[in-house]
């Protein structure tokens, strides 16, 4: 009987450690399963984070490249109301690409129109030149009595009045 008391005491105290050992599996399971939830928290707040950032970058890209568009776009407006009013054109922009392609076509357009100007300006300057000048002769000699004859066609005979 002695030795069927022991032997419960040491089954009790092996049951009774078991169910410590127990118990601590359960208390590292419940810490681990916090601790993986912590995790996911944690993650979930990064992507959160990092989802508001890569937002915040997009909107300031975009506007930094809206107003660099918007900006090239509005010297062009600028220089084609300078060409309608006959002033200087702003430096052409230093840019490649379609907006800057765009702006050199421009001014290449707006030199064109002034030389074809300045060639409309010299043709009728010279066509008014070459219809002034035989009025102006005709003028000087009805005005002093010349007339020209037959007999001389390179001379003129003055005739007195």
């Amino acid at each position: 009987m002695l030795q069927r008391q022991t032997s419960l005491r040491i089954l009790n105290t092996i049951i009774s450690e078991l169910n410590k050992i127990a118990d601590s599996e359960h208390e590292t399971e419940e810490q681990e399963r916090k601790a993986w939830q912590r995790l996911k928290d944690f993650q979930g707040y990064c992507l959160g984070v990092g989802l508001m950032l890569s937002v915040l970058i997009s909107l300031a890209l975009a506007r930094q490249f809206y107003s660099s568009v918007i900006s090239r776009l509005g010297t062009i407006s600028n220089n084609a109301t300078r060409l309608a009013s006959g002033e200087i054109l702003l430096k052409p922009l230093d840019s490649q690409d379609e907006i800057g392609r765009v702006d050199a076509s421009f001014h290449s357009m707006a030199d064109r129109l002034q030389e074809l100007s300045r060639l409309k300006a010299e043709f009728v300057s010279m066509i008014s030149h070459d219809v002034r000048t035989p009025l102006s002769s005709q003028k000087f000699f009805q005005s002093h009595g010349v007339v020209a004859t037959t007999e001389t066609p390179k001379y003129a005979r003055c005739v007195c009045q």
